[in-house]
């Protein structure tokens, strides 16, 4: 699970870096394959972190500090 980056800063700021690093090509090849191996695309980047917490979904994919930030609001970190 992961934001689809057309609804999420999160998920476009990631292709962005992606293409930056790889280049064009390489870049786009990469991220063709990677999102024909994801499940589910979500509207927004700090909804597979919410969706992994509540035992939704096995895996999603977002910034760490998005994580940390669910994980404090849910009081599992006190």
């Amino acid at each position: 699970m992961v934001a689809h980056p057309s609804s999420s800063g999160t998920s476009y700021t990631a292709i962005c870096t992606i293409l930056q690093i790889m280049g064009e090509e390489k870049g786009w090849e990469f991220i063709k394959d990677y999102a024909g191996q994801v499940a589910q695309f979500t509207k927004s980047g700090a909804a597979p972190a919410k969706f992994v917490g509540q035992g939704e979904s096995g895996v999603g994919i977002t910034f760490l500090t998005i994580s940390s930030l669910k994980s404090r609001r849910a009081h599992h970190w006190k």
